[in-house]
């Protein structure tokens, strides 16, 4: 750095100085545990041995970093070290839900003696609908859960990406004229949850 003088001052003072790199490893926390590639099923508080956290480099810096809100968060933040040290910006992905998806409705078409049309409706505010499932038998169950549903031998199944603005539609085919049948519904988000 140089000091001129101006007006009425003369001359010029050189100072060297060096800017010190912070490479040191930072222990980065998200719910006192690393980060997790799944879902979170809660909001994900994120914390740093021996720092503090800001979400700018010119931001207020604070001993924690909390993420709300369902969905996919992409994090870049700043960690300010007790000697005043502050690291370039660190990116992160945090993913949460918390929400199991709902089954909305469930609606038969196309009947015939030996064939329906059976649509599934699903959302889900968090991950996203990922599988549609129908159990179709001729035994009536008045509780069952979603886990049994999917794990049937019985269950038709079908990927978000074969539904159409959410509504899984389901053929059913070689029906027996005169049987009862009874059918189930469920759907399952990109995180794992099951709706009721």
């Amino acid at each position: 750095v140089l000091i001129k003088g101006i007006k009425n001052y003369e001359g010029i003072t050189e100072k060297n100085f060096e800017i010190v790199y912070y490479d040191e490893m930072i222990t980065v926390l998200f719910n006192q545990a690393p980060l997790s590639e799944g879902w979170y099923s809660e909001d994900v508080t994120v914390a740093a041995d021996g720092c503090t956290i800001s979400d700018s480099l010119d931001g207020s810096y604070e001993d924690t970093y909390t993420v709300t809100g369902e969905g996919v968060h992409t994090l870049s933040l700043h960690f300010k070290t007790a000697e005043g040290y502050i690291t370039d910006a660190c990116g992160y992905t945090v993913k949460i839900d918390k929400a199991s998806p709902a089954a909305d409705s469930l609606q038969i078409s196309g009947i015939t003696d030996t064939a329906a049309s059976v649509s599934i409706a699903a959302s889900d505010t968090g991950s996203g609908v990922s599988r549609y499932y129908l159990h179709c038998t001729t035994e009536e169950r008045k509780d069952i859960t979603a886990e049994e549903i999917k794990e049937s031998e019985n269950t038709f199944k079908l990927g978000a990406e074969d539904a159409v603005s959410g509504t899984a539609v389901f053929q059913l085919d070689s029906l027996s004229e005169g049987t009862t049948y009874y059918l189930y519904a469920a759907a399952e988000d990109i995180s794992g949850k099951f709706s009721e």
